[in-house]
């Protein structure tokens, strides 16, 4: 959208654009008193330089001042990121945004502000991030990038990396007539375990949790494994 200050004795106004450094062409006029154009030919993304001419009865006054302006793109319209499918990282994915020449990709933790944590080519639609904390819950979106400037942001959505899991577990075989008690090394970054336990080929089941590495089954039966 085009604006600028009336002109006394104007009887209307004639709209000039140009691209880079092209000669200005005429793209449209107003009326008497109209101070404003809507340039609805522009293509997104790109960059135009605008001038104004007003004109009389005597013929049209010398081009305005220039001002550049552009049309936005649309931000890609949605986004996923992965809940725990892995311990290595955070894999991100969108749809594609017409007109993009590459992405921004933002993250964020609760309610803090989004930073940028990487980009991406206009072909290349995933990110992979690799700094997230295994364990926390991030909210990922994306800024579709032009020549000209940036898209809003996308629809955002939340993405965790799945902590590795305790390694070094054991279980006593029959050393105690009172309990079985379990072992296991401890899984960077974690606050407290959950001890699971299954009978033959039945699902395993919750039967306790500790901060500490190591659980005590008292809750069982003698000779069963």
């Amino acid at each position: 959208s085009i604006s600028w200050n009336a002109v006394a004795s104007a009887t209307g106004y004639k709209v000039f654009r140009a691209v880079g450094t092209t000669a200005a062409s005429l793209i449209g006029s107003t009326g008497d008193g109209v101070l404003t154009f809507v340039d609805t030919t522009a293509i997104a993304g790109t960059s135009y330089t605008y001038s104004v001419k007003a004109t009389t009865a005597a013929g049209d006054s010398a081009a305005s001042v220039t001002n550049t302006g552009w049309r936005n793109i649309s931000s890609p319209a949605t986004l996923a990121a992965t809940d725990g499918s892995n311990t290595a990282n955070v894999t991100v994915t969108w749809a594609a945004a017409g007109g993009a020449t590459g992405y921004r990709v933002y993250r964020a933790i609760g309610a803090g502000a989004a930073a940028q944590i990487g980009t991406t080519t206009a072909a290349v639609r995933t990110f992979i991030d690799t700094t997230a904390v295994a364990g926390t819950s991030y909210t990922y979106s994306v800024r579709a990038v032009t020549a000209a400037g940036n898209s809003d942001l996308s629809p955002s959505d939340t993405g965790w990396r799945r902590r590795i899991a305790p390694a070094s577990v054991v279980a006593t075989d029959g050393t105690s007539t009172t309990s079985v008690t379990l072992t296991w090394a401890a899984s960077a970054g974690a606050g407290s375990y959950r001890v699971m336990r299954s009978i033959g080929g039945a699902p395993a089941e919750e039967i306790g949790s500790t901060t500490a590495l190591t659980f005590a089954d008292t809750d069982i039966a003698p000779g069963v494994t």
